[in-house]
């Protein structure tokens, strides 16, 4: 069931789950745990660097004081 991943991973968090596993209708489901999918949840995504390294990109603050 398409579902916005934002969404998905704020609803595992708050159900108290380890991880989501995501299956893009591909071969190969992978997974979304821990601080990751913490992140996930909190609204940050993944970002490329320059140099083909992995960093996450979000606002620090508390969701009580953004927006």
């Amino acid at each position: 069931m398409p579902v916005a991943t934002a969404l998905a991973a704020a609803t595992a968090v708050q159900e108290g789950a380890d991880a989501v596993v995501v299956d893009v209708a591909g071969p190969v489901p992978f997974e979304v745990g821990g601080d990751d999918l913490h992140r996930v949840a909190a609204g940050w995504r993944p970002v490329r660097l320059p140099d083909g390294d992995w960093a996450w990109l979000g606002d620090s603050r508390p969701p009580e004081q953004i927006g």
